[in-house]
């Protein structure tokens, strides 16, 4: 059991740093290039995002090393885009799910405290896990459905001479991830119930 309690203590500061990470990341996105709209009657209505860009034709630049033109080109643009009528809408769900999450969080913490006072297989930690696994799973898909509509936003508002503008699908994405921690909160399910039904045959 002090193994776990070990474990479980390390799955907490991971999880946190990851937190704090992102959130230090997120807070630190600077769209500098574009500084001259903050001064300008554009503030408020532009948002910033990245798109994905498929050239159209092969772009040469000279590399000084060799002496010739090499084939030149990016696939990630930031820019700005005017936000449509549906994004609030999205962002209202988004912060609607992103509270069930911090929920989840706080659900997860109950349930290593639970795990380390040696009280692990109970109806209230099956609760927990659950919320903890389906609610980060719902804010993860609701965030993917917003940058997905800016994508669909750019596609329609944004022309780059040279550039094709990609649409990402909404299926784009690894989750695979998010199969497995379903696969074994459901799996901790089980065993709770199993453990329940021996414990009342006997």
């Amino acid at each position: 059991m002090k193994d776990l309690k070990i474990i479980g203590l390390i799955a907490v500061l991971f999880i946190l740093f990851d937190f704090l990470t992102g959130f230090w990341d997120g807070s630190k996105e600077d769209y500098s290039v574009f500084a001259v709209e903050k001064t300008s009657d554009l503030v408020g209505k532009l948002f910033p995002v990245e798109v994905t860009v498929l050239p159209d034709s092969t772009i040469q630049v000279y590399n000084s090393i060799v002496g010739k033109e090499v084939p030149a080109g990016f696939t990630q643009c930031m820019t700005y885009i005017v936000q449509g009528s549906e994004h609030i809408l999205s962002l209202i769900l988004l912060a609607i799910v992103g509270l069930a999450g911090i929920y989840g969080m706080y659900s997860l913490i109950r349930l290593i405290i639970s795990v380390f006072r040696k009280d692990v297989f109970t109806d209230a930690n099956i609760c927990r896990i659950r919320w903890f696994t389906y609610s980060t799973l719902l804010f993860a898909v609701a965030t993917h459905f917003l940058d997905w509509l800016y994508s669909v936003e750019a596609v329609s508002q944004l022309h780059i001479p040279g550039y094709a503008i990609q649409t990402s699908s909404f299926f784009d994405g690894s989750w695979a991830d998010w199969g497995v921690m379903i696969l074994l909160t459901e799996i901790f399910v089980a065993a709770v119930r199993i453990k329940q039904e021996n414990d009342l045959t006997i």
